[in-house]
């Protein structure tokens, strides 16, 4: 069981260079659950903080016992600004806490939050953490800050991985005129079409059409985004984005309207998708997918764990909500 104590300390980082070993350690040792925390964290060290957007901010909470969560406000490689997200760094599973422990935990945090962050109220538009941290913090920070929550969640998600041992072993068949490979330049139009239809339908993080071509030439640059062509047109889209210490993240998957319920998003993840990241150094790959979107099954199919209805482990339900939109200034990711 954690301490009954809240966490009674905290370190405030402003550049990765700084981030101690228990982060490291913490992050390392389950990167699934860190999987957007660590990514970004290292593109930042490695990079020596030079990236584009505001001054990254980590701030680590501890407890009698060491370390135990992690807060993180950074920037896309876009220089828009993420989410907060919030991990659990202990051992012990969330559902040990008190719903009381859990409170005076995210009490902290906020208060923290307040003092140490610029701009605090308009900076944190949304809470991305596993579900019990985002419906404990959000009635804490809007007691605090006077800022209502949106109503209904952004995103309620499955955190789901893959490895090489629950990777189906089957290929569903490719048609004649079918192509499944990395994008390349000559797709940037196509690609950037894709991304575009992709946040259309993610309101409210929607792209113009000069920000999704942006993006899709940052995904074909760095090799990220893997394309499945019927007779040359771009069907369907998968991105990987976060990638450290052996774990992969898909992070956009996406399937052009005309194109959809024809197996395209089930071949693209079965026959390059994990089964190529798996060959170039990766040993886990997660994903993050809706609790409603039917796309669960087809991922179930793939090799995800957790994401059958009647499953009660192999996941981590995570929830990103926000808040009110006229008074936050809304980041994208």
């Amino acid at each position: 069981m954690p301490s009954i104590a809240p966490a009674n300390r905290h370190f405030v980082h402003r550049s990765a260079a700084t981030l101690p070993d228990e982060f490291w350690s913490a992050a390392r040792r389950d990167p699934a659950h860190f999987n957007i925390i660590l990514p970004i964290a290292l593109d930042y060290r490695k990079s020596g903080d030079r990236l584009p957007g505001e001054t990254p901010t980590w701030i680590l909470f501890y407890n009698s016992s060491g370390l135990e969560f992690v807060s993180s406000l950074t920037s896309t490689k876009m220089g828009t600004t993420y989410p907060l997200f919030i991990a659990s760094a202990t051992l012990d599973p969330l559902s040990c806490y008190a719903p009381s422990q859990l409170t005076a935990r995210v009490e902290h945090i906020a208060q923290v939050l307040l003092s140490v962050v610029p701009n605090a109220v308009k900076r944190i538009y949304s809470i991305f953490a596993p579900a019990a941290i985002s419906h404990a913090f959000c009635p804490v920070w809007s007691r605090l800050t006077n800022v209502r929550t949106c109503t209904e969640p952004y995103y309620a998600a499955k955190l789901s991985v893959c490895t090489l041992s629950t990777l189906s072993k089957r290929s569903p068949t490719l048609n004649p005129g079918v192509e499944l490979r990395f994008a390349a330049p000559a797709d940037l139009d196509q690609v950037a079409r894709l991304c575009y239809s992709f946040a259309a339908e993610s309101a409210p993080f929607t792209l113009t059409h000069d920000q999704a071509r942006r993006e899709a030439a940052i995904l074909i640059e760095k090799h990220q985004v893997w394309v499945h062509t019927v007779e040359k047109q771009v069907a369907s889209i998968a991105a990987y984005t976060r990638n450290a210490d052996g774990l992969a993240t898909i992070t956009k998957v996406y399937t052009s309207g005309n194109f959809r319920r024809k197996g395209c998003a089930e071949r693209l993840q079965t026959n390059q998708g994990p089964s190529s990241l798996f060959g170039h150094g990766f040993n886990q790959i997660a994903l993050f997918v809706g609790v409603a979107n039917p796309a669960r099954f087809v991922y179930g199919k793939v090799g995800f764990q957790g994401l059958d209805d009647r499953a009660t482990s192999g996941f981590e339900y995570w929830t990103e909500i926000g808040f009110d939109r006229s008074v936050v200034e809304l980041g994208h990711w």
